[in-house]
């Protein structure tokens, strides 16, 4: 029985522990016009570090919810960002819908995952790339680029009208964004 509640306790400790440290530090929002029906997208801001741009409210079978940013490919939606922890989830629906945001003063962010997949085409698009915070929260639609001076990531974006790309989800803490980028080149030059 000692071995088996040692067990169980070595199996609890080993856990990651999800959403911890990643709180709702910001949410403002901003309408659009498009054929005279009114919209309205939020940004959110996590740890006053990470910001989400696109987010709207979505009524589904279970009531509201936010419904996070995503791309569209060949008549496909495909999400820019996912939240995993369910308490993480349920405080970014709070801060929108309800906009109560809990004051929490710091949080720490940690890279708990790096995924790389290669694309063999030619031109400059050389990868895509998905990075995990806190085993709670995924970027994803990260793109590899090779340019003039090298390799370089760039955010989960699209483009605008006139012709601008402009960021879903993006690190504001340029400490914290290089090295994001940095482990998923490191990651992405190990593969070839």
């Amino acid at each position: 029985m000692k071995k088996l509640y040692a067990l169980l306790i070595a199996l609890l400790i080993a856990l990651p522990v999800y959403g911890k440290g990643l709180y709702v530090s910001e949410v403002s929002s901003r309408e659009k016009v498009k054929a005279g029906e009114k919209k309205v997208y939020y940004n959110i801001v996590l740890n006053k570090k990470i910001v989400i741009k696109g987010a709207k409210i979505v009524n589904g079978k279970k009531g509201k919810f936010v419904s996070l940013p995503s791309v569209k490919s060949k008549n496909r939606w495909y999400p820019v960002c996912i939240v995993l922890d369910k308490k993480l989830r349920e405080e970014i629906n709070n801060a929108v819908i309800n906009k109560k945001i809990n004051k929490k003063k710091n949080g720490k962010i940690k890279i708990t995952e790096v995924r790389v997949k290669k694309f063999n085409g030619k031109g400059k698009l050389k990868g895509f790339a998905s990075v995990t915070l806190n085993n709670a929260f995924v970027i994803k639609s990260m793109k590899i680029i090779k340019g003039k001076n090298g390799l370089f990531v760039v955010w989960p974006s699209y483009r605008t009208r006139s012709g601008r790309y402009e960021d879903m989800v993006y690190i504001l803490d340029r400490e914290l964004a290089a090295k994001v980028k940095a482990k998923i080149l490191e990651k992405y030059k190990k593969m070839k």
